[in-house]
């Protein structure tokens, strides 16, 4: 197996070249799934923060801003999230410490929401 994920074609052509019909279907099948998986975003980081279970001001802060996505909380930053109004450490922390866990937890959340996904995190 190749950990360089670069081959040149003339290399892939002459070791699929080896293989026989069922191998390449195989092996064709298995590079499609795994082209699906990377060209797909990080789905944590499309989480809503209604499913991220905050209190309600920390929801109203990043509401009232435009904040729906994790994604969005990162790109944001936390320091920016508490210039906010009516964000204050308390607040900032809180939704800090719901995304960092969501973050270590990220492979335990694909298709999780709700309590579910409070759950997974261990944020219930």
């Amino acid at each position: 197996m190749y950990s360089n994920p670069v081959i040149l074609d003339d290399e892939l052509r002459a070791h699929l070249n080896r293989l026989n019909e069922a191998d390449c279907v195989a092996a064709m099948k298995i590079l499609r799934q795994r082209l699906t998986v990377l060209r797909k975003p990080d789905y944590y980081l499309s989480i809503t923060v209604e499913d991220l279970q905050l209190s309600t001001r920390a929801f109203d802060v990043l509401k009232a801003n435009h904040l729906e996505t994790v994604m969005d909380i990162l790109e944001c930053g936390y320091d920016n999230i508490g210039l906010f109004r009516h964000a204050g450490q308390h607040t900032v922390n809180e939704i800090k410490n719901k995304v960092e866990r969501l973050v270590a937890n990220k492979n335990k959340v694909r298709g999780l929401t709700g309590q579910d996904l409070a759950r997974a995190i261990g944020v219930e």
